[in-house]
């Protein structure tokens, strides 16, 4: 929970993400309190969207790479040793239909960016 910063000025409450109140009541069971509550994280939402989708790209090749090494060098599909079998051909024939389904997915992710006015 955040603590109530009484007294100090908004821009020193902001940088510590706090919650100025005002009491405007004196009664302390039914006073109403007027909150101001100062976010740091506030941005634009140009920007908020870029970096989600940032956050997207980055996470969902990341997640790719993962499987696919999983899948490949733990379990040993990747290499054929001494005859193919049918763990390395279901791993090639993934590894090929993915690559352009990810792709697919960049271009559906990054294709609609917000116009610039």
């Amino acid at each position: 929970m955040p603590r109530s910063v009484q007294g100090s000025s908004p821009v020193a409450a902001a940088a510590y993400g706090t919650i100025i109140s005002k009491k405007t009541s004196p009664n302390p069971v039914h006073y109403k309190t007027q909150c101001l509550i100062l976010n740091k994280n506030q941005m634009e939402p140009e920007i908020a969207l870029f970096l989600r989708r940032l956050a997207t790209s980055i996470f969902t090749g990341i997640l790719w790479m993962m499987i696919n090494s999983t899948a490949g060098i733990m379990f040993d599909n990747a290499f054929i040793h001494e005859s193919i079998s049918l763990g390395n051909i279901l791993f090639y024939i993934w590894l090929l239909a993915s690559i352009p389904l990810m792709i697919w997915f960049y271009k559906r992710l990054w294709k609609n960016t917000p116009s610039e006015e």
